[in-house]
């Protein structure tokens, strides 16, 4: 029963690191609720409540990873502050109004906003915009790297 439900565990794992790349999969939070129930129904045997609680932290905080990371790559390609801020708003408004394509256009349409807000030429407002692109794909590419390293630990410490 036990190797059953590891495998299930660690195949449902593998499709929340899918998720971390294609957005409307469920990506770091379904490997940690894999974590979790593991843990559970192994009577926290292996994988100890503190661990999960430690795991928990860690998804939550990356949940801001794909929003602050389009802002910060908007501002290194000279996003001025409503650029930086419309990138942001615009991923979390487009991740609850369009879910993945929000996610996807919402920080991009928003940087450029901002950026046409503030005043700056079309050119300028685009070149932040691109920012935002370098920094939506550094998120996920963190997000790959954090989540590869919750499945190690899993593996870790059931071994």
């Amino acid at each position: 029963m036990e190797i059953i439900l590891l495998i299930i565990v660690l195949i449902v794992m593998i499709i929340g690191l899918l998720g971390v790349v294609f957005p409307f999969l469920p990506g770091l939070s379904l490997i940690f609720v894999s974590y979790a129930v593991y843990g559970f129904v192994t009577s926290w045997q292996e994988v100890t409540i503190l661990s999960t609680i430690i795991m928990a932290a860690v998804v939550f905080i990356s949940l801001g990873i794909d929003f602050f990371a389009v802002g910060i790559g908007a501002k290194k390609y000279g996003a001025s502050r409503s650029g930086v801020w419309g990138a942001i708003l615009g991923g979390l408004l487009g991740v609850v109004i369009f879910n993945f394509f929000g996610l996807v256009f919402g920080p991009l349409i928003g940087a450029f906003i901002g950026e046409l807000i503030d005043g700056k030429p079309h050119p300028l407002a685009m070149k932040a915009t691109m920012g935002s692109v370098v920094g939506l794909l550094a998120g996920s590419f963190i997000k790959i790297i954090i989540g590869v390293i919750m499945i190690g630990v899993f593996i870790w410490q059931i071994v």
